[in-house]
């Protein structure tokens, strides 16, 4: 008698996918189920990964966004049909503009509904972002059509997911094809690495331009984990370092050779004026796209001679300066570097740079707070008496920031200034904190809050995520910017909110600030809470942020 053979059901198409994702690392899903999606949610869920309900579906891609840089891993985000795939898209195209890896997961309108006016008939180009974004290798756009387009589909997300730098699929799942069969039994896939270039074959170029002019080293957030190589290379040869906003510290901001950071947020004027003392024949980027919101294309940033620029992406090359001369070089910064470095043979002397101010805040006087007095407050609270990572969120705050907050370690700061969609920071400070081992500390305008935030979600999953409000009753960059290219402010106030209220209401914790003696107890108790929690900050609406630069740009815009 034949022993009985039990089989396995075949796998649907959701299952299979699932499965395949959970073997690429993807551990975390954010998004909002609806019937069009339900099925491959459920699949998810089945496979081990850990799904996060959003209130809305860009704050889905913000935390999903934001859980990538702090985890590493690549993260789904999950939407049904019509306004579900549709919210999604300012999220999605601002992670693909800070260099996340996500994989979207829309549902479709079946093939033959289409043009008949389905219900919420969402298309096959429904989710492309590449009129947004650049670097088409960075982004994968498929539908799934028939169940035998799964194992192309799964290739093409493992090199993507691969491939060094950012990488956003947006796959179209229609109904119909989530619950086919799978016509092959799908097996956990590697994903493939491979090689990247150290960069050998110019380093005596490289080296020879460099050693026979002066220099200074721009990092970027591509350096984030190369940042012991940066130290090492910057001592050695005893050069200035600067940053872009997001790679605030990846060079310690206190060291004596550090400049200070740039763009046109917050960013820092004695970098223009040492570049003006001190002009430079080569500047040596390390992993910055050197967009307008880096470098405001200044040419005083510019070298007279040549940009040696070392980055994963060859697109990038040649972008933020195209009349100046670039040596490109593809390669991985951590072993570039220590090549490079060992041209020097002997340390060079450290040429130091002007004595970088003292925070000093405004006196405390009874009433409104000055935003320096708060980031001085966050500064010594939130940035040296913890590990919490701080997000900024786009307006007043992040520049604020920018400007006067001071990192020693990289990983610890995050904005997203490229696209700089508000709300980023109030909805992926969730993210952060879900998939971190350390509270995450988000740093928002009024406006930014009203106009979305996940602290439903915070509550729900009981996240280590905090919110400080610069509650000024106001859109503040926008009325400040009104008035700096001579316009008369109009429609800019907000009415006071109660965010202590507001945060009580969903289950959160509130704390108010009205004083300035209250700000640090504030910050204190906040840290010590478990779980989500709100400071509402009464600001003085009156001081001006830093956007002088992005001011500038504008008025030569208009004229």
């Amino acid at each position: 008698m034949k022993p009985l053979e039990i089989t396995r059901p075949r796998e649907t198409i959701a299952e299979a996918l699932a499965r395949v994702l959970v073997s690429f690392g993807v551990r975390r899903g954010f998004g909002l189920i609806g019937g069009g999606i339900a099925r491959f949610c459920a699949a998810m869920r089945d496979a081990g990964i850990n799904l996060i309900h959003a209130r809305h579906e860009t704050g889905a891609a913000f935390m999903a966004s934001e859980a990538h840089f702090a985890s590493g891993e690549p993260v789904v985000v999950f939407t049904t049909t019509g306004p579900g795939a549709s919210n999604a898209i300012t999220g999605l195209i601002s992670a693909a503009c800070d260099g996340a890896k996500i994989i979207t997961v829309a549902a479709a309108t079946n093939h033959g509904e289409r043009a008949r006016r389905a219900f919420q008939e969402t298309g096959p180009g429904a989710m492309d972002i590449s009129a947004w974004v650049g670097s088409p290798q960075h982004q994968l756009q498929f539908v799934l059509e028939s169940p035998n387009q799964l194992p192309m589909l799964c290739r093409q997300l493992a090199v993507g997911l691969a491939r060094p730098g950012g990488f956003v699929a947006n796959l179209m799942l229609p109904l119909s094809v989530q619950a086919a069969l799978s016509p092959i039994s799908m097996k956990p896939m590697a994903l493939p690495l491979p090689p990247l270039g150290s960069g050998a074959a110019v380093i005596p170029e490289v080296y020879e331009r460099l050693a026979s002019g002066k220099f200074v080293i721009w990092v970027g957030f591509g350096a984030r984990e190369h940042a012991a190589e940066v130290l090492a290379f910057a001592e050695r040869t005893g050069v200035p370092v600067m940053a872009s906003p997001r790679a605030k510290g990846i060079f310690p901001e206190s060291h004596p050779q550090y400049l200070g950071v740039t763009g046109m947020f917050g960013g820092h004027d004695r970098v223009q004026r040492h570049l003006r003392k001190y002009p430079v024949d080569h500047i040596l980027v390390l992993g910055s796209r050197l967009g307008e919101a880096t470098s405001c294309y200044d040419p005083v940033l510019a070298p007279q001679e040549s940009l040696i620029h070392v980055d994963v992406d060859p697109s990038v090359f040649g972008l933020g300066y195209p009349e100046v001369e670039t040596v490109g070089v593809v390669a991985d910064i951590g072993e570039f570097l220590p090549r490079l470095r060992a041209c020097w043979t002997s340390p060079c002397a450290r040429q130091l740079n002007e004595t970088k101010p003292v925070l000093v805040p405004p006196p405390g006087n009874p009433g409104p707070i000055h935003p320096c007095q708060l980031m001085a407050a966050i500064q010594r609270v939130v940035v040296e008496g913890s590990t919490a990572t701080v997000l900024a969120d786009v307006g007043n705050a992040f520049a604020w920031a920018n400007l006067e907050l001071r990192f020693d370690t990289p990983g610890r700061y995050r904005i997203s200034p490229s696209f700089a969609a508000m709300t980023h920071a109030s909805s992926g400070v969730v993210g952060a904190a879900l998939a971190s081992e350390v509270p995450a500390v988000a740093i928002v305008g009024d406006g930014a809050m009203l106009m979305g935030n996940e602290l439903s979600t915070a509550v729900k999953h009981d996240a280590e995520a905090k919110w400080i409000i610069l509650n000024d009753s106001s859109y503040g960059m926008v009325r400040h910017g009104m008035k700096a290219v001579g316009l008369e402010p109009f429609e800019t106030d907000i009415p006071r909110t109660d965010f202590v209220g507001y945060a009580r209401a969903l289950g959160a914790a509130g704390l108010r600030v009205r004083d300035v003696d209250e700000l640090e107890p504030a910050l204190e108790a906040m840290l010590a809470m478990p779980g989500p929690v709100v400071v509402d900050v009464t600001i003085d609406p009156e001081p001006a942020p830093p956007f002088g630069r992005r001011n500038a740009s504008l008025e030569k815009l208009w004229s």
